[in-house]
């Protein structure tokens, strides 16, 4: 009788944790619309605008900047959230089902930690540019504008 309680126990507790938890906001950048990866387009006529997406002609180098931010934070969203946690399941269920041989559970472990060095390079070369970045904004003396700053004058 006791197993029956803990066990309807946990079962109440994992399924209204599952609610609460699924009542926060997670905000993931590029896997809406808004804002669209491209900026601009090259192909705009007055005369027959497209029925979606961006309709500015691209004019100017903060348009290409622009754009180029938005395919890097695509890129960034895409490799952490998708081929990373992949990658860390591959890992964790290779070791899972190693069946006590220590040459695949080295393996599993083997993806594992490549896969949390992968991260950390692609989170680090991604702080390194915007470092640089803001560096060169502030050094031609334009505030130090970081990539999430960026701002193109409508024209």
């Amino acid at each position: 009788m006791k197993s029956i309680t803990a066990i309807v126990a946990v079962f109440a507790l994992f399924a209204f944790g599952a609610q609460m938890a699924s009542a926060q906001s997670v905000s993931i950048p590029y896997w809406g619309a808004n804002p669209p990866i491209l900026s601009c387009t090259g192909n705009y006529d007055p005369q027959n605008p497209p029925q979606a997406g961006p309709t500015r002609p691209c004019t100017s180098l903060c348009d290409l900047i622009f754009t180029a931010r938005n395919v890097v934070y695509f890129a960034i969203t895409l490799t952490l959230f998708a081929i990373a946690t992949a990658m860390f399941l591959w890992g964790g269920f290779l070791m899972v089902v190693s069946g006590g041989s220590a040459e695949r559970f080295g393996k599993g472990r083997k993806v594992l930690v490549n896969t949390a060095i992968g991260v950390a390079l692609a989170l680090g070369a991604f702080v390194i540019v915007a470092t640089l970045l803001w560096a060169a904004g502030a050094r031609l003396g334009v505030g130090g504008v970081g990539w999430p700053d960026i701002q193109c004058p409508i024209q």
